[in-house]
Parts: C-alpha cells; sequence; structure tokens
C-alpha cells in the first residue's frame, strides 16, 4: 500500500463524495485498520449509498466484505442496530443475514424499533447495482450542489458530479435527508 492511501484520519464529507470509487474503498478499508472505528465505516458506508442513488456512476456495494464482517462479528451497538437494514442486501445467503438480526437485537419488536428510519429511507435508494439511468443530454454535466448547516451553525457547501437527471427536486431531497441520521461524519 502506498502512503498516500494510509488513511489515519477520519474522512470527511468531501472526501466521501468527490473521491474515486478505487481510492475511496481503499482510505476506508485503511482507516478502518488504523483506527477500529466501526460506526465511523457504517456511516461512511452509508453516505455512499446516498452517493450511488443519486450520481450515474457505479458506487454499490462499497467494501461489502469488511461491512459483512462487521455486522456478523463486532461489539453490537446503536450504531449498528440503526444502520444494518441498509446493508441488507449485502447478504446473498438469507441464513446471514438473520444471523446479524439474532445478534444485533433481541427480539423482533427491538429489530422493527431500531432499523424504523431505516426501512423508512432505504426506499429512497436505488437498489445497490440496478441503476438503469442514461443521460438524456450526454454532453451535459449535472452537478448537485447543497449548501446546509452543521449542528454549530457553521455552512458547509457540498458538491455531487455526475449527478442522475431523472431525479426530481423532491426525490433528491428525501435522499439528503439520509444523511442527517448520520452521526460520525457530522463529527469531522
Amino acid at each position: 500500500m502506498k502512503k498516500s492511501d494510509v488513511q489515519t484520519k477520519p474522512l470527511t464529507e468531501r472526501q466521501i463524495f468527490s473521491i474515486k470509487r478505487d481510492n475511496l474503498e481503499r482510505k476506508i478499508i485503511s482507516y478502518f485498520e488504523h483506527s477500529q472505528n466501526v460506526s465511523a465505516v457504517i456511516e461512511y458506508a452509508v453516505a455512499i449509498m446516498v452517493r450511488n442513488t443519486l450520481i450515474l456512476s457505479d458506487y454499490s456495494f462499497m467494501f461489502q466484505d469488511l461491512i459483512c464482517e462487521l455486522l456478523l462479528t463486532a461489539k453490537p451497538s446503536n450504531t449498528l442496530r440503526r444502520y444494518c437494514y441498509y446493508f441488507k442486501n449485502y447478504f446473498s445467503d438469507e441464513n446471514d443475514w438473520q444471523k446479524v438480526i439474532n445478534r444485533l437485537f433481541k427480539n423482533q419488536e427491538e429489530f422493527q424499533h431500531f432499523t424504523k428510519e431505516a426501512r423508512l429511507y432505504s426506499r429512497f435508494l436505488t437498489t445497490p447495482g440496478t441503476s438503469t439511468s442514461t443521460r438524456k443530454y450526454p454532453d451535459l454535466e449535472l452537478r448537485l450542489i447543497s449548501i446546509f448547516e452543521d449542528a454549530a451553525g457553521k455552512k458547509h457547501r457540498m458538491s455531487l458530479r455526475d449527478m442522475d437527471e431523472t431525479y426530481t427536486r423532491a426525490h433528491t431531497s428525501k435522499i439528503l435527508e439520509i444523511l442527517t441520521t448520520l452521526c460520525e461524519i457530522h463529527q469531522n
């Protein structure tokens, strides 16, 4: 691994939403190897799912093996419980998905409680690897620019290239709402 691929500090929003797939995947895996921060990696993956939905490039199933390993072996936490539903499609074996549920939750009621928000929002996400959108105007480069305030009132600007032009403003807004549920990313 090159020195430039070693990631010891948490990733920023800009990195998550602008770095190309291969480099992003390497940086997140490297960050996890150095920090062992399960919550951050899970939230990075959710943010990348949002990115994958909004753009035409393929960012589906990023670091799938690591995510599955964390859900099957990491110490249960509220972060794992809250976001695990987003990763149901990462498990091709239904038995492995059931193992995740059994290890993270005491019962079905607890599963329903913790995953309520993720189950609602997941309907706005493109099923990984199934985007069929093509550009109506191939010479047009569409970019999403979003300005938002963090909890401290500081303004941030997020820009996404390669936007899928088929989404309405309302649908895009709903997809972006998912980012407001993330904690680790907002602390950086």
